[in-house]
């Protein structure tokens, strides 16, 4: 007898196994990264430009040297309006959205998704975790941000402290709207005369 191992026995007859998804590339996952980033980050950028010119309008009282309080113009409630709308599409889109789908707007828009190494969708908890480790990734200069470039598995060192993949995903067609919606056929408004 040779000491070669013998090769798994097939699967049954009829039943194939499920076909292994394609990994994401590390430009695919930069690409999703910076549409996300770009959404959330507008609403900073606004409420950070209303809080500063919240700051421009104090002044200084030169013969007693108080300082008088800002006035608080539409600008500022508008921008605060923005920041808290970025805060909140944030936590829509890396929390809940991912917890139910595994991708994030920017992600559907690429077409790639997070599954656990298993193949098993991670839950709004997971993402959390997820998306705190990647503290560790930026620590070392950046390091685990990159070491999807010649990594076998394509993952960050979060995707192996978490035991996920970023694998191919169908592109969404829509932004906000489930591209499930958008499939159903338009109902007519008014009977047709003719029919």
């Amino acid at each position: 007898m040779s000491d070669v191992p013998l090769p798994p026995p097939p699967p049954p007859m009829g039943i194939t196994p499920p076909p292994t998804p394609e990994l994401a590339t590390w430009g695919q996952r930069v690409l999703a990264y910076l549409i996300d980033g770009s959404v959330s980050m507008l609403g900073s950028v606004i409420m950070i430009m209303a809080t500063m010119s919240m700051v421009g309008s104090m002044s200084v009282n030169e013969a007693t040297g108080e300082v008088t309080q800002p006035t608080l113009g539409p600008l500022y409630y508008i921008g605060l309006l923005v920041g808290l709308a970025g805060s909140v599409f944030f936590i829509w889109s890396y929390v809940i959205r991912q917890g139910k789908t595994g991708q994030s707007l920017g992600k559907s828009k690429v077409g790639i998704k997070v599954v656990s190494m298993t193949g098993q969708p991670l839950t709004a908890g997971n993402f959390v975790v997820r998306w705190l480790c990647h503290i560790i990734d930026g620590i070392p200069c950046y390091l685990g941000f990159l070491w999807p470039l010649w990594d076998a598995q394509k993952q960050t060192f979060t995707d192996k402290i978490l035991s996920t993949v970023v694998v191919q995903a169908p592109k969404s067609g829509a932004w906000l709207v489930s591209s499930r919606r958008l499939r159903r056929p338009l109902q007519p408004t008014t009977p047709d005369p003719a029919g």
